[in-house]
């Protein structure tokens, strides 16, 4: 039988994590350099701050110039992380240090999740072209939205809401997997 004090053991959680926080940053003060308290930090900070980009990716930077053992939730969260405060080089970087290492295999290595959302955690529909189809599972798409992004994103034609041409003008979402940023829910403009 689940006891009647469940509820109120949740509404403490964010209390007990940022009580954790205070611990771990007294002990990263005597050992600034230990890698788990670190990822432990990182993890907690997703938790409690899931908007502050900016800090999560401070974090986990000083977590990646820490680590002595490769691990592909860092890398992945680094990409991601740096792809929606608009570092493309440095997102594209970091996915392909997951792509050839640490992440080959993995189970999200093509399995798409958490879509780029706004502060208010809904998803952002983004404009683009079909620059290149390559099969049903395989194309290229230049999203036109965001300017300063250089090279294009992998799509899955077969997935998209209609029979998609090369030179089509679509709007779209971004989620990311362990390849990359990706475009979803592709639907013709």
């Amino acid at each position: 039988m689940y006891s009647s004090n469940l509820p109120t053991q949740f509404e403490k959680e964010p209390d007990l994590l940022k009580l954790a926080t205070h611990k771990i940053d007294k002990g990263l003060k005597y050992f600034p350099n230990d890698e788990h308290c670190i990822r432990l930090k990182c993890r907690i900070h997703k938790i409690l701050s899931a908007n502050d980009i900016d800090g999560f990716s401070k974090l986990l930077l000083n977590w990646y110039n820490c680590s002595t053992i490769p691990n592909a939730w860092l890398l992945y969260e680094l990409g991601r992380a740096y792809f929606i405060l608009g570092y493309y080089d440095y997102s594209k970087k970091y996915f392909k240090e997951l792509e050839s290492g640490v992440g080959i295999g993995n189970t999200n290595r093509m399995r798409p999740k958490n879509p780029y959302c706004d502060i208010n955690g809904e998803t952002i529909e983004f404009e683009g072209t079909v620059i290149k189809i390559f099969s049903i599972y395989e194309g290229l798409i230049r999203c036109d939205a965001l300017r300063n992004l250089k090279y294009p994103i992998m799509f899955r034609p077969i997935a998209s809401n209609y029979n998609v041409l090369e030179g089509d003008q679509i709007v779209f979402n971004i989620a990311f997997n362990f390849l990359g940023a990706r475009a979803e829910n592709v639907k013709k403009h």
